[in-house]
């Protein structure tokens, strides 16, 4: 995925960057840097510069909240967009929910409005860890979202926040609702004793003993759930 910031940016980045799948758009109509007639032009510069190459638009926006009233609504701009141009999708980014409803309700929500040929795909927000499940808006519940609209790629969204950590708690969710596949090797790790004489080393205490050895006794074999 490349970000193109700006219209003025957009056929730098897609000439430089014309083997990508995806040219992400960050909440145009929101953020007012785009409108329907630029972003359907850049899709037009996709097309020409990489015919495999998809123009993905993020929104925060419930669907049927008005852009403009009483003429538009946030959902019939992004639709002059997406009616017209074939490359061109949609993807939310309400990463916590709000009184419309959870994540997965924005999911169900983009589901409904726009279509399964335009919503292909949603983003998760790293911190989705730490949301009790149930809520609509935590790791498993969104996976479980996921399996029931039938999307088959997800993009994790970090902002910055990324650690080791929070890393492993997003691939430990993903690995139990079967998106993430896991692997494992068998070691042998051979400790030896650093006093003098080794029976100084207690087998059933710590102190005195040394990693001094670490054999791999086997290839990679996958592991499940």
């Amino acid at each position: 995925m490349a970000l193109i910031p700006n219209y003025s940016s957009a056929y730098n980045i897609i000439s430089s960057m014309n083997s990508v799948q995806y040219y992400h758009i960050d909440e145009p109509i929101e953020r007012e840097t785009y409108n329907p007639t630029t972003l359907r032009t850049v899709a037009g510069m996709i097309s020409a510069l990489n015919p495999n190459g998809k123009m993905l638009m993020s929104s925060y926006k419930w669907p049927t909240w008005w852009f403009e009233f009483p003429f538009d609504t946030y959902g019939d701009m992004y639709k002059y967009v997406l009616n017209y141009e074939t490359n061109s999708y949609i993807i939310c980014d309400d990463y916590y929910g709000n009184y419309f409803g959870s994540v997965s309700d924005y999911w169900q929500k983009f589901r409904s409005y726009y279509g399964s040929g335009k919503n292909i795909t949603e983003w998760m927000h790293l911190t989705r860890n730490s949301v009790p499940s149930g809520t609509g808006n935590s790791f498993s519940d969104l996976f479980d979202k996921a399996d029931y609209l039938g999307i088959n790629s997800l993009w994790l969204y970090a902002n910055g926040i990324s650690t080791e950590s929070r890393i492993f708690n997003f691939c430990k969710s993903s690995f139990y609702s079967e998106w993430l596949r896991a692997f494992a090797r068998d070691v042998e790790i051979i400790y030896r004793c650093s006093y003098p004489d080794p029976c100084d080393c207690d087998p059933d205490e710590p102190d005195g003993w040394y990693v001094d050895e670490i054999n791999y006794v086997s290839g990679l074999y996958e592991i499940y759930p």
